[in-house]
């Protein structure tokens, strides 16, 4: 009997042991099976921070190219106004020197006049009134 307990001793101890280390086993493979699981569940966290910052990231942009996009539409409105302010002035410039001609060409008109009749027999009351008249035009075209 004493063989045999000897013998079913052995046996426990054996089996305990080999209880033991499937226990260490599996152990070391739960834990080895919770890595991975944790790193997948802070991959996903990064991953879900990563999608949220992009998600801002992308709303800044869009608002910048809004306020880029209105400010080029505000530029274009004022370099049109400005554009058609340069033509009003262009053509106002371009009637004063036509005018300019004008007065010019009627002042050598009348001075060629006065030239004639200083020049003629007319007296020197015909002179004074023609004084006055260019007197008059160069007041008037002032």
């Amino acid at each position: 009997m004493t063989l045999r307990n000897d013998h079913l001793l052995k046996e426990s101890q054996q089996l305990h042991q080999s209880l033991s280390k499937m226990g260490s086993d599996v152990d070391l493979a739960s834990k080895h099976m919770q890595c991975p699981e944790r790193e997948a569940m802070n991959a996903k966290g990064k991953a879900k921070e990563v999608c949220d910052n992009t998600g801002t990231i992308q709303e800044t942009a869009i608002s910048q190219i809004k306020e880029c996009e209105e400010d080029m539409g505000e530029r274009n409105a004022l370099a049109g106004a400005l554009l058609m302010k340069l033509l009003s002035l262009e053509e106002e410039a371009k009637e004063m020197r036509k005018q300019a001609e004008e007065g010019k060409k009627k002042y050598e008109e009348l001075l060629c006049k006065l030239k004639e009749l200083s020049s003629s027999k007319f007296s020197e009351y015909s002179l004074h009134v023609l004084d006055c008249c260019v007197f008059a035009l160069k007041v008037k075209s002032r």
